[in-house]
């Protein structure tokens, strides 16, 4: 029943404790997150849970670098509902501007 549970949130450990292990690093070494737009933190094993195993090489590159930014998932949420909104005004005003050509 648990399996699957099980499996989505050992195999990913596992991965990352080898990846680890492989390549002479410490733990300790992961980055501290928090949501670029709200500022909680973000917990590393949740993140890393999202992706397959054959995923979790580049997903803890990404986490690892300087250069990127990750939002929680309230905010993602409510900036993927901001996106959506953005893109359907633009839809509507697009169609709107080409309506009075004619």
């Amino acid at each position: 029943m648990y399996a699957d549970l099980l499996k989505k949130l050992f195999v990913p450990r596992q991965k990352i404790l080898n990846y680890y292990t492989n390549y002479h690093l410490s733990m300790n070494s992961i980055r501290q997150r928090i949501c670029w737009r709200c500022g909680t933190e973000l917990e590393f094993w949740d993140y890393c849970s999202q992706f397959n195993d054959d995923e979790i090489e580049q997903a803890i590159t990404l986490w690892q670098d300087d250069r990127i930014e990750f939002y929680c998932c309230e905010c993602f949420k409510l900036k993927e509902t901001e996106l959506k909104k953005k893109s359907n005004v633009e839809v509507v005003s697009d169609s709107s501007s080409h309506s009075n050509n004619f």
